[in-house]
């Protein structure tokens, strides 16, 4: 997905739809284990069914310290945005896996970036250390630009969606994330529209130049 091709997503699909098969084989006992917990949730978390999950959790099939972070994460992926907001924002007073926490702080920044942006902001910076190259850095980056201009910080935001297009040129994902990011910019009231033509010196290759480019013109079409 990140590459551009253009079957990626549907080759995903179709590998997490095997992988949730061969999960969904296992022992009950595979679950009760940290290990095999921590696993199950990951697969989840990265966008596997959460009907692969859900069962085990209601039957208290998981160790008790996860159960938290598994309704939190069950509540994201069927889109329960209030109830995923109430598991994974406050704390539990468990200790989970720093690898765990660092690929939960993406979903806990898509879910405050709207109501604490702040601390959304702190959740996508530790994604982005975390996991540099990865779905996870790019969907943060997207995000993170967002929050910014949408905060009214441009010249920020204008920088994280260079970043973006720098290391992830021919994502998939582009051509959604730059119409959110430009209506947001459009109707921002901080947004001097002589700048548009500078947008684009953020890129490092023609591919980039013609993403930046892109985006120029859907800002400037919201425009007139």
């Amino acid at each position: 997905a990140l590459s551009g091709q253009p079957k990626a997503i549907q080759d995903r699909q179709a590998l997490a739809k095997r992988v949730a098969e061969v999960l969904a084989a296992q022992p009950a006992s595979t679950w009760a284990t940290e290990e095999g917990a921590l696993e199950l949730m990951r697969f989840v978390l990265l966008g596997g069914s959460p009907q692969v999950l859900k069962p085990i959790l209601d039957a208290g099939g998981l160790p008790q310290k996860f159960e938290q972070a598994a309704n939190g994460i069950v509540a994201f992926s069927e889109r329960q945005l209030d109830d995923a907001r109430e598991f994974l924002t406050e704390d539990s007073g468990e200790s989970l896996p720093v690898e765990f926490e660092d690929a939960l702080a993406l979903i806990r920044g898509a879910l405050l970036s709207a109501k604490d942006p702040e601390r959304a902001i702190g959740y996508l910076r530790r994604t982005l250390l975390a996991a540099p190259g990865t779905a996870l850095e790019e969907a943060a980056l997207r995000q993170y630009a967002v929050i910014l201009i949408r905060q009214g910080r441009i010249d920020q935001g204008i920088e994280k969606l260079q970043v973006y297009v720098r290391r992830y040129p021919h994502s998939i994902y582009w051509s959604q994330f730059c119409s959110v990011a430009a209506t947001v910019l459009a109707e921002s009231t901080k947004f001097d529209p002589a700048e548009l033509a500078a947008i684009e010196e953020g890129a490092a290759s023609s591919t980039g130049r013609d993403r930046l480019r892109e985006f120029a013109v859907v800002v400037g079409k919201q425009l007139v």
